[in-house]
């Protein structure tokens, strides 16, 4: 039997998740959390075959999920199911670990597809994911974009602020001092070549074109 754990809090997203897993699986127990650290604590605590996970679930949307998930369960495969930009947050989570990242958008024979892949424990990367990561290996200066110039950080701290979350939250949202914050964001707005919020949104805006 395949134990499959779903970390998301939409209830009709799991419903369509759960009956695709029981179509798409002879013999699968399905178990759901709907907060990042009660999933921390469920893997801590029961070994799966899976993990489906919404990165923006509460107490989620960082960029160091996988990295605190693996520490729980090292070779546990993690297919990330979200609605956050593909092009923004595809790679950024493939590098960090995750076996797969997949549009909650995506046609149902796709994620099909993609649990197929993942839970043989290889990689899925969608045809559109993996046409720009190709064109980044053969012709770098001309997809570079802001995952490109940023640390992972500094594109973390980037993103939350893109979101209109205040210093303050971000900081224990992410962990670290308020000064800590400003400071990557000084470093972002350099690196970027601008100067206040409203530039740094249409960057992200013209990064994802």
């Amino acid at each position: 039997m395949k134990r499959i754990l779903i970390a998301e809090d939409h209830p009709l997203i799991i419903l369509g998740i759960e009956s695709l897993l029981k179509s798409c699986l002879q013999d699968v127990e399905v178990h759901v959390t709907g907060d990042f650290n009660v999933t921390l604590s469920t893997l801590e605590k029961e070994s799966f075959d899976l993990l489906i996970m919404d990165v923006g679930i509460p107490n989620g949307d960082r960029m160091d999920m996988v990295d605190l998930i693996r520490k729980k369960q090292h070779d546990l495969p993690i297919l990330i199911c979200s609605d956050y930009e593909e092009k923004y947050y595809g790679i950024p989570f493939l590098k960090a670990g995750a076996s797969g990242f997949i549009p909650k958008n995506a046609p149902i024979e796709e994620f099909k597809f993609a649990l197929d892949l993942v839970i043989k424990n290889r990689i899925y990367m969608s045809p559109s994911l993996f046409e720009s990561s190709f064109e980044q290996l053969v012709n770098p200066q001309k997809s570079e974009n802001v995952m490109d110039i940023l640390s992972e950080k500094e594109y973390e701290i980037a993103r939350l602020l893109v979101k209109g979350m205040s210093i303050k939250s971000i900081g224990e949202m992410v962990n670290i001092s308020s000064p800590a914050v400003s400071n990557h964001k000084s470093k972002v707005f350099k690196k970027l070549g601008i100067s206040n919020i409203i530039e740094l949104n249409t960057y992200f805006d013209q990064s994802a074109s």
